[in-house]
């Protein structure tokens, strides 16, 4: 028969408490960077995505290029700040 600690708990239960612990901080580390990630890349994402779409359409309907480029600019700091907003940063 296997003896038992005072506190009821089998015996080598700290290596593997430990193991856990150690495990459990890898999967912290790698949400840590999947949402620096996200936090990073979202507005960046957004900001290109709001200047793209303004920007075709500006040229779509015959605007010159200084009116594309700050429309598109300002499409883009919009669209950056949005996701920001939103995102709870």
């Amino acid at each position: 028969m296997v003896e038992q600690d005072k506190d009821n708990t089998p015996p080598h239960t700290g290596a593997r408490h430990a193991f856990h612990q150690a495990d459990e901080a890898e999967k912290q580390q790698s949400r840590v960077i999947a949402l620096k990630t996200e936090i990073l890349l979202g507005p960046i994402l957004s900001f290109v995505v709001g200047a793209l779409v303004i920007g075709a359409f500006l040229a779509y309907i015959g605007s010159g290029l200084g009116t594309i480029i700050l429309g598109a600019l300002i499409a883009g700091v919009v669209m950056a700040i949005t996701t920001i907003a939103l995102g709870g940063v």
